[in-house]
């Protein structure tokens, strides 16, 4: 028993070990009451769970059971629009191969940053900076378009930029766009991290005066072109 037990040992610290003679290991497994199911493989022979179990017992397959909910099951059975949507959704099938883009390029109006004048929730103004094509409509150069600040993430320590998410594109005051653009300030973290892990590793952890050093902020120029993937 004790070389199972040093056998299982390395097999759990130095992964399957080779043995030089397996009918030995086979025999100490059947000494011990194991059910040997290969060489290196086996289970645990349960003698009271055999001499209890039900030779005829037979596992049924339950059916699926699905929740039923009696207050929306009412509401289509007394609404026949409903009803009807329903009907004629069941054999629907979606098909995104036919989900087409088009880039649109635009230029904010004035210059923005997550450093001071940006705030999430609110809508920033740009112009389109070339023809956009969209649905066998042209629109001109220099439409207003607006978009929305999703969200922005601050940048941190150790050089990590700010990031900028834009939604909620909005073209001609009418048009609603299926749209976001993302945009990153400077990542001062691809230097910043392998400069401070050397230091620390030459002076024990003096990598950490490199942690005050933030990343860059977003910066949005009316002189800069971003470019916009549009769905439809």
């Amino acid at each position: 028993m004790k070389k199972i037990v040093l056998i299982i040992f390395l097999n759990v610290f130095f992964g399957n070990i080779s043995f030089a003679d397996e009918n030995i290991f086979a025999q100490y497994l059947k000494e011990d009451n194991f059910k040997i199911k290969n060489n290196k493989e086996f289970i645990v022979r349960d003698d009271f769970v055999l001499a209890t179990l039900d030779k005829n017992l037979k596992i049924k397959k339950q059916p699926q059971i699905y929740i039923k909910d009696e207050f929306v099951e009412n509401t289509i059975a007394k609404d026949p629009k409903i009803k009807a949507k329903i009907e004629n959704n069941k054999n629907r099938k979606v098909r995104y191969d036919c989900m087409r883009t088009s880039v649109m390029e635009i230029s904010p109006k004035e210059y923005y940053t997550t450093k001071s004048n940006l705030q999430e929730g609110e809508y920033i103004d740009f112009v389109l900076a070339n023809d956009f094509k969209y649905k066998n409509k042209t629109y001109s150069k220099g439409t207003p378009i607006k978009a929305r600040v999703e969200n922005i993430n601050q940048n941190g320590i150790y050089g990590l930029p700010s990031e900028l998410v834009l939604g909620n594109f909005v073209l001609a005051n009418n048009l609603k766009l299926d749209a976001e653009l993302s945009a990153r300030g400077a990542n001062r973290s691809i230097w910043i991290y392998p400069v401070a892990r050397t230091f620390s590793v030459l002076l024990y952890n003096s990598g950490i005066i490199f942690m005050p050093i933030r990343g860059g902020h977003v910066r949005l120029k009316p002189e800069k072109t971003y470019e916009v993937e549009v769905y439809y």
